[in-house]
């Protein structure tokens, strides 16, 4: 099974905020790697203080695809495949979010959380950011904070805790390790529910 390590650079923090940006690295069965990058017209103003730490600005996403077709464009470059990010809960979450807004059908594929496995495996770290980790590994890098970077620097990541030779990784992308849902799963998280209930109750 292919997977893919994916990060997404949003309008901020919380979870039912909108994509400004979607990066992607595939890694095929045979070892060959394929990318994905595209900015998002979120639909809403980006804030000035989320843009100080992405550098994404309204301009910039003006005149990109909105989410319905950044989402039909990343779901044809995952398909059939397993996703990996950084704190996948966040991600996973953003895409669920905003597919129930949308009401845009999601496809079961596992999600698994680079943080939980690096957590399992490097216990002895202090901290297990994305740039704490790479820098720790010795992982080669450039900026951080833009979804196609930080996706290929997740990519990096697992590659090194793949090589650790931990027998609960051994049939990864297919074992249960680091796994947290399958991606439609997130529809029914807590989060999610308590926006739908928001929703009703609103005036």
């Amino acid at each position: 099974m292919d997977w893919v390590a994916f990060d997404l650079e949003t309008t901020g923090l919380p979870r039912w905020s909108r994509p400004v940006e979607v990066g992607a690295r595939r890694f095929f069965a045979d070892g060959h790697v394929e990318d994905f990058s595209m900015l998002v017209n979120p639909g809403i103003r980006v804030p000035s203080e989320v843009t100080r730490i992405h550098g994404i600005t309204d301009a910039m996403v003006h005149d990109a695809p909105d989410v319905v077709d950044a989402f039909d464009r990343f779901f044809a470059f995952v398909e059939g495949a397993a996703l990996v990010a950084h704190n996948a809960a966040f991600d996973a979450s953003i895409l669920a979010g905003n597919a129930e807004r949308l009401e845009y059908p999601l496809p079961a594929l596992p999600v698994y959380d680079s943080v939980r496995i690096a957590r399992r495996l490097l216990p002895h770290l202090w901290s297990y950011r994305l740039v704490s980790l790479v820098r720790a590994l010795g992982i080669e890098h450039e900026r951080f904070h833009r979804a196609h970077e930080d996706a290929v620097l997740v990519g990096r990541l697992m590659r090194r805790l793949l090589q650790i030779g931990s027998p609960e990784l051994a049939d990864f992308p297919s074992c249960a390790f680091g796994r947290l849902s399958t991606l439609d799963g997130f529809l029914e998280r807590p989060i999610l529910r308590r926006q739908r209930i928001d929703a009703v109750a609103a005036p």
